[in-house]
């Protein structure tokens, strides 16, 4: 099914004299309307409207009866039954079920919703935005838009526990659909659970069949004027996800002489049963136009019964004809006649152990508070042991889950909750991530964006689930490291800054250790090298100011060389300037480009890049100012051979200018505090004269250094 609801209908009457009153008290009890709600609903607690009042009872106990002057067009309870909240077209009223003290508002009200201690209203059809009301008291609490979405209107709204459902236009036209929105009145996002079209009935317990929060509700189709048929719908508000259309095979009652053609039914008077199903009046009807200028002539072949789904299929429960029972708890039930077929109106009677007591006549409509006594299913299996979580850096935005197998368990779901702070999330803020995963002991999460992702695996079988384990267990996925990506358009992607340029080869593939950078740059030690330099000291940024760079982008093979322009003078103070600048000159690459000597004043930059056997690769590296080779060539030859998941540096060259070797890997843990990068290797320099001085070896050290700081080379 891809419809789901919208408009609600319930007949009902009520309202007070004056329209204009707001928050009185409760006269007939004598309490005020502050009263605290109860924290329960007791047994037999029920509401019901007759012509020009609607009452609040207990057994055979009025609680509250309310005056009306218009007919209720809708009424919900609290989530825990502590709380009637009735509406007309002028008033709004909220009963306490434990002592029958009321509040009433005036009130412009086309649909209402109870959810987190608020009563939110729909002024009318096609409204965008819902008053807000403290259910106690129902003092005005503002106005709130429930999500992007309701330009069109919103045509229906109810409440759901913590959660408002609304029901918002989504297209134009005669027969309108709208989009089924739950929006968490906690914070949490909107989510949408499909489409539907007319409906009819609409009701919330937060215990079904299986223990969890269920909203149901009867979409009605039709095709014609002597055709329809009806259906139920229902979903889980708590778990984003879709609607269910239930089966109605069993609710057709199909009886022998009326063809599948001719077969039309009409399902009303829904609501959940203190077990956890939902319960429904089914009738089964067809028409038939023997004149050709006559109305249809329609009947009913079979007789309305009531019926029960418990998540699998229907059962039928009363088989009366015109009567339906509601179970209300303590050996108390509700039961309804009507006097003929088409009477909208029934006789009330209250069953307390096979005796009938008249309740009330000409009844319009009935309200059973939400069941909070159905049970979960007992919990017989183990908690899941051993849940661990692995992330892959090679794999961002992963987390892997494993877990031991549970005995006699036929299905697993993975429940998750974001969060890092130090005390964990609490069992209730997990929601469910994965369901249906059969026996399987192992699920893989992709695209996992929280910067910290808690799971809990509970496992399911005939007894039931097995426990929800806390704290759950924590995973830190990985993300596209920063750096590595800023390396990346430096010198391969992004084109070069004004009189810079840049040049690639590519080599082959090694293991994916991300982009190594190896930089020659004139670090800012006094006034004369910050005059000619590049104004700065050691750092990791890819984009930072260097004579000539190399990267090496191990999982691609790819070799990148960036030469900076050459200026006569620049500085960082008091803000960036260069004066005298000249483009940078061309890149070449040769074999050992290191060899090249001071005094070969060829207008070029050599670079040479060579990958070994072992894995090592060895660079080189002859660079010259663009102004000219009088001062000198930068010349040196860096090897990098593998030590474990980074590289250990040899270096051997002039002793100016200074460089630096930095590792960027390419993911990092998802919200990490700094951007990822690792110092490989440092080696400062001493005076531009040494650019034609003697050359120096030095070593590096086995292991890179994590805080990205300066890591000197041993030199000799």
């Amino acid at each position: 099914m891809t419809a789901t609801l919208v408009g609600l209908t319930l007949v009902a009457t009520g309202c007070d004299d004056d329209p204009t009153r707001t928050a009185v008290q409760g006269s007939e009890v004598g309490m005020p309307t502050s009263t605290p709600p109860s924290t329960a609903v007791e047994a037999g607690t029920f509401a019901y409207t007759t012509p020009g009042r609607v009452t609040l009872a207990r057994g055979r106990q009025t609680l509250a009866s309310v005056s009306t002057g218009d007919p209720v067009r809708f009424a919900e309870w609290t989530a825990d039954g502590s709380r009637f909240v009735a509406a007309s077209a002028t008033r709004l009223i909220s009963i306490d079920t434990a002592t029958g003290a009321k509040a009433e508002v005036g009130c412009q009200c086309y649909e209402i919703a109870v959810a987190a201690g608020k009563v939110f209203v729909l002024d009318e059809y096609g409204g965008q935005d819902l008053a807000v009301h403290d259910v106690v008291t129902l003092e005005p609490a503002g106005r709130m838009k429930p999500s992007p979405g309701t330009e069109r209107g919103l045509v229906a709204v109810t409440g759901a526990g913590e959660r408002v459902v609304t029901f918002q236009i989504n297209g134009d036209g005669a027969r309108w659909t709208a989009d089924v929105v739950v929006v968490d009145q906690t914070g949490g996002t909107p989510h949408k659970f499909g489409e539907t079209t007319i409906a009819s009935d609409l009701a919330y317990t937060p215990t079904g069949w299986d223990g969890k929060p269920k909203v149901a509700y009867v979409v009605i189709g039709t095709s014609g004027s002597s055709t329809g048929q009806s259906s139920v719908v229902w979903f889980d508000p708590a778990t984003p996800g879709v609607q269910a259309e239930t089966r109605n095979q069993e609710l057709r009652a199909l009886p022998p002489g009326v063809s599948e053609k001719d077969w039309n039914n009409t399902v009303g008077n829904l609501w959940w049963a203190a077990d956890g199903t939902v319960r429904v009046d089914a009738s089964t009807w067809t028409c038939s136009g023997d004149q050709p200028l006559a109305g249809p002539r329609c009947d009913k072949p079979a007789p309305q019964g009531q019926w029960k789904f418990d998540g699998a299929r229907w059962q039928r429960t009363e088989e009366h004809g015109l009567t339906s029972r509601r179970e209300l708890g303590g050996d108390l039930s509700l039961v309804r006649r009507r006097p003929s077929a088409t009477s909208e109106e029934t006789a009330l009677l209250l069953d307390e152990k096979g005796a009938l007591a008249p309740v009330a006549d000409k009844v319009g409509r009935v309200w059973t508070p939400p069941s909070s006594r159905a049970k979960a299913p007992r919990i017989t299996l183990p908690e899941v042991k051993n849940v661990v979580a692995t992330t892959d850096p090679a794999h961002p935005y992963r987390v892997t889950l494993k877990w031991d197998p549970v005995a006699r368990a036929v299905d697993y779901q993975v429940l998750t909750a974001p969060g890092c702070d130090l005390l964990p999330p609490s069992v209730a803020e997990y929601k469910l991530q994965k369901k249906d995963l059969g026996t399987a002991t192992t699920w893989t999460h992709d695209q996992v964006t929280s910067g910290c992702m808690n799971y809990i695996v509970v496992a399911a079988g005939l007894g039931g689930e097995s426990p929800r384990q806390w704290p759950g267990t924590r995973a830190w996925p990985y993300e596209t490291n920063t750096t590595f990506a800023k390396a990346r358009s430096r010198y391969f992607e992004a084109a070069p800054d004004p009189g810079d340029r840049i040049s690639t080869i590519t080599l082959s593939p090694s293991a994916d250790h991300g982009i190594v950078v190896v930089r020659g740059f004139i670090r800012n030690k006094d006034e004369f090298t910050e005059m000619i330099g590049d104004h700065r000291g050691f750092g990791t940024d890819p984009y930072a100011s260097a004579k000539v760079g190399i990267a090496w982008d191990t999982a691609t093979g790819e070799i990148g060389v960036y030469v900076h322009r050459s200026c006569v003078a620049g500085a960082n103070v008091p803000k960036p300037w260069v004066a005298g600048c000249k483009d940078a000159l061309p890149i070449q690459f040769i074999s050992g480009a290191e060899m090249i000597r001071d005094d070969i004043e060829t207008p070029v930059n050599y670079i040479s890049a060579v990958k070994r056997p072992d894995g090592s690769i060895r660079v080189g590296v002859s660079a010259v100012n663009s102004w000219g080779s009088f001062l000198g060539r930068i010349n040196a030859r860096v090897i990098l051979t593998p030590s474990g998941d980074s590289y250990t540096a040899n270096f051997f060259g002039d002793k100016f200018p200074a460089w630096e070797i930095y590792r960027y890997p390419r993911t990092a843990v998802i919200g990490s505090v700094r951007p990822v990068a690792y110092t490989i290797a440092t080696r400062d320099q001493t005076s531009i004269d040494d650019l034609k001085g003697y050359p120096t070896m030095c070593f590096g050290h086995g292991t890179e250094q994590r805080e990205g700081k300066e890591h000197p080379m041993s030199c000799m």
